[in-house]
């Protein structure tokens, strides 16, 4: 079930560089500590960061710090740094000390069992968004909504249980975020354990994931 097709945008990542005076004339060729916050949720991708960029640039060293929104400010007005945040933090610009980038999205994506009888036939034709909002409100589904050939499996859907996941799915779908969380939600782990054992079960997981 592994993939490097984006295939649905969520949440964009953030990163703000501290531009100050001290960091700025830092000279990049010596030994030198870089600090990095970085709130719960990206936490992966700045470990990521710091390993492949640490390859590069062996003569640096990296700390990374859990990242607050309260506590933003003060940090990155302490040193020159790195902050990892997802857009749901919502933090402005404090000054033009500081520049905000877009550095990854967070794509949610659905997945199937690779042996659902349907697999084929989902390939070829995909499946329309206005049948994916049936399924999301129809009860108990079963694979008639999506093939229309008078099937009567039952379809099990599973959502990831976290709020961003849920409203990047409901705006995919164009309805309310209290429809989608209607439906079951897990971890990601349960979600792909559910799939794997379940081959009429569809979820929807972090590509990460």
């Amino acid at each position: 079930m592994k993939t490097k097709t984006l295939l649905t945008a969520g949440l964009l990542m953030f990163f703000i560089f501290s531009l100050s005076n001290r960091g700025a004339t830092q000279n990049a060729s010596t030994d030198e500590t870089i600090t990095l916050w970085s709130t719960p949720e990206v936490q992966q991708l700045t470990t990521t960061f710091i390993h492949e960029y640490g390859k590069s640039h062996p003569n640096l060293d990296f700390k990374m710090m859990p990242l607050t929104v309260s506590g933003i400010r003060e940090n990155l007005n302490e040193t020159a740094g790195l902050a990892f945040f997802s857009q749901d933090l919502d933090v402005p610009m404090m000054d033009n000390s500081l520049l905000k980038m877009v550095v990854g999205r967070d794509v949610i994506v659905p997945i199937l069992n690779a042996e659902n009888p349907f697999y084929t036939i989902i390939e070829q034709h995909g499946i329309s968004v206005k049948n994916f909002r049936k399924a999301f409100t129809a009860g108990k589904a079963d694979w008639n909504i999506f093939m229309g050939n008078g099937s009567k499996e039952p379809m099990h859907i599973y959502v990831l249980d976290d709020e961003s996941a849920q409203v990047s799915v409901s705006d995919f779908l164009n309805m309310s975020p209290e429809i989608v969380a209607q439906v079951e939600t897990k971890s990601a782990s349960e979600i792909i354990r559910l799939v794997q054992n379940d081959k009429y079960a569809i979820g929807f997981c972090r590509l990460l994931n």
